[in-house]
């Protein structure tokens, strides 16, 4: 899984850290008699310098060490804030969280139809598939944790340690992702919140219509187009013609 920082922990930080990496365990392991957990990852790189516990230097070795499920279901069940929300003691809310500005009345996802939940959750750049059920559900959790839009600076996601992971891949605002043009060239990473403005305003790759002929071009590529596209009208060079006509007949009208 992905390493989670026992500082994003709400409670049972000291239960749930592993003491060689000090992050939340991750395939929570045991090997001697008193059951102190490690990650696996980190008690077989402990065992490869000496073979006992690190924790109480009880003798053992790889082929005794046990993962502890119990203990990973008790972990999963832990609440926590996302990676990317406030710092502890930032803000003045409730655990850290900063003090959350009036929202702008939004109409509630349950009422929304299935083409308006698939077009607002295009625009915030979320995936539209599936059903109702599941668009009204991916709406209404970016909107908890989409703090952008009522003045935090920080993602306000709380939940618990077993959501993170999907929190994280489908609907965090404030976690990087990969530019949707990616597929067409563009290497840039936004935030989630920023990804649909990016792809459709600012990436070099987004794809508009020339003014003059209408074909799509990537931006980056526009204006290079346009200063010799066959169909822009420009004006007789002639002296005193000032007609104005396209510039693949220029040559007809001279």
């Amino acid at each position: 899984g992905i390493p989670i920082d026992t500082a994003w922990l709400e409670e049972g930080r000291e239960m749930a850290a592993c003491t060689v990496c000090m992050l939340v365990l991750d395939q929570a392991t045991v090997g001697c008699p008193e059951g102190h957990a490690l990650c696996r990852p980190c008690y077989v790189a402990e065992l490869h310098k000496r073979p006992q516990c690190p924790t109480c230097q009880h003798p053992t070795d790889i082929s005794r060490l046990v993962r502890c499920r119990p203990l990973e279901g008790l972990i999963g069940q832990l609440r926590l804030r996302c990676k990317n929300g406030p710092e502890d003691g930032e803000g003045g809310g409730e655990g850290g969280a900063p003090p959350r500005a009036k929202r702008a009345k939004l109409e509630p996802a349950a009422s929304m139809d299935t083409d308006d939940l698939r077009t607002e959750l295009g625009r915030l750049g979320l995936s539209a598939e599936g059903k109702k059920g599941a668009l009204v559900a991916r709406l209404e959790e970016h909107r908890r944790s989409d703090a952008g839009e009522d003045g935090a600076q920080r993602c306000g996601w709380r939940g618990r340690v077993c959501e993170l992971a999907g929190h994280l891949s489908e609907s965090c605002g404030w976690e990087a992702v990969k530019c949707p043009n990616a597929v067409a060239g563009c290497s840039e990473s936004v935030l989630r919140k920023d990804a649909a403005r990016h792809a459709s305003e600012t990436c070099a790759y987004r794809k508009n219509r020339c003014a003059h002929c209408a074909i799509a071009f990537e931006a980056r590529a526009l204006a290079g187009h346009e200063g010799s596209c066959p169909e822009a009208q420009i004006e007789c060079p002639n002296a005193g013609c000032g007609v104005t006509v396209a510039r693949d007949s220029i040559g007809e009208h001279r």
